[in-house]
């Protein structure tokens, strides 16, 4: 697999993570696949960069939720928070509140935004549904060059 097509394999990951969530599916299908999104950022820059623009959209949306092309989940964005501790996720976390809870994190309780807050921690308590799938999702993954 080149590692041009790792970004498009992203977004579709992203998106069937978003349907399976949308239909009321929880930790025990996307919790794989978490790990699966989270090995192609680790290994990828390009896929990196479009996690942190799909999670600056998604929380930057007043609709937070709808589940639609080019979001994701605030279970990802929170997921993503944790495994990697990427500041530009908290930044995004900030920006939200002081746009739609005028600076007050009080307010923002409840709020993805809050979930990103929290999930920085290692006491995340969320952490607990996602650990018992931790694996090695090399396996999942196409090989380079294949």
């Amino acid at each position: 697999m080149n590692a041009d097509t790792n970004p498009d394999l992203l977004d579709d990951l992203v998106a069937y993570t978003n349907h399976l969530l949308m239909n009321c599916v929880g930790a025990e299908s996307t919790g794989p696949l978490f790990f699966v999104i989270s090995k192609l950022a680790q290994s990828d820059p390009a896929c990196k960069a479009r996690l942190l623009e799909i999670a600056a959209t998604t929380l930057a949306d007043p609709e937070l939720g709808n589940l639609r092309a080019g979001v994701m989940s605030r279970e990802l964005i929170e997921f993503l928070a944790h495994v990697f501790r990427w500041p530009e996720l908290l930044a995004f976390a900030e920006l939200r509140v002081r746009s739609r809870f005028h600076g007050d994190w009080g307010l923002a309780a409840g709020d993805a935004s809050s979930g990103v807050r929290e999930a920085m921690r290692d006491t995340w308590e969320d952490w607990d549904l996602y650990q018992k799938f931790e694996f090695a999702p090399d396996a999942l993954l196409p090989k380079s060059g294949n």
